[in-house]
C-alpha cells in the first residue's frame, strides 16, 4: 500500500493530539530545522554548489520553525511553502514580527520556484546573510515555543 507523503504534520485542529504531543511534534519540527540550519552551514563556503541547494535549505530551517511556533501554539495550518502565508498565522496569534521574520519572507521562492526555474532568473543567494536570518529565527521559534510551554506566572 502506498502512503501519501506529508509535508506537515498532523494539524492540531483535528483534535487527537493532546498538549504533550504538541509540545513533541514542535521540538521534532526545530530538530528538523537544525539539520537544515546544520546542512546550510556546511554549504556556506562552497561555491561549486549552486545557491538553489542552500537556498532550499534556508527556506527549509525557517518554514519548519514557523510551523514548530504554531504546532505548539495549536494554530492550524494549511500545506504550504509560503513563509509570507505563515508568518500571517503567526501575526495572528498575538505575536509581533520581528525583523528577521519580515526579511525571512524572501526566502519563500528557494523552496519550490528557484529550485526548478531558469537558474538566472534567481538573484544570488546572500549564504552569510540567509543563514544568520536562519539562526535568529530558529532560536526565536525555540524561545517562543519554551515561553508557551511553560508560561510565565502572572501574565
Amino acid at each position: 500500500m502506498r502512503r501519501e507523503p506529508r509535508c506537515t504534520p498532523p494539524s492540531p485542529r483535528a483534535g487527537y493530539l493532546s498538549k504533550r504531543d504538541e509540545h513533541d511534534v514542535a521540538e521534532a519540527l526545530l530538530a528538523k530545522a537544525g539539520g537544515d540550519e546544520a546542512g546550510l552551514r556546511v554549504l556556506l563556503d562552497h561555491p561549486d554548489i549552486p545557491d538553489h541547494v542552500p537556498g532550499f535549505l534556508a527556506q527549509q530551517a525557517i518554514e519548519k520553525s514557523l510551523k514548530a511556533v504554531l504546532t505548539a501554539r495549536t494554530v492550524p495550518y494549511e500545506r504550504s511553502h509560503d513563509i509570507d502565508y505563515l508568518c500571517g498565522l503567526i501575526e495572528g496569534t498575538g505575536l509581533q514580527l520581528t525583523n528577521d521574520l519580515r526579511e525571512a519572507i524572501a526566502l519563500t521562492p528557494w523552496a519550490v520556484e528557484y529550485r526548478y526555474a531558469d537558474p538566472v532568473e534567481a538573484a544570488p543567494l546572500d549564504r552569510p546573510q540567509a543563514l544568520a536570518v536562519v539562526e535568529a529565527v530558529r532560536k526565536w521559534a525555540a524561545a517562543t515555543i519554551a515561553a508557551s510551554h511553560h508560561p510565565v506566572e502572572g501574565a
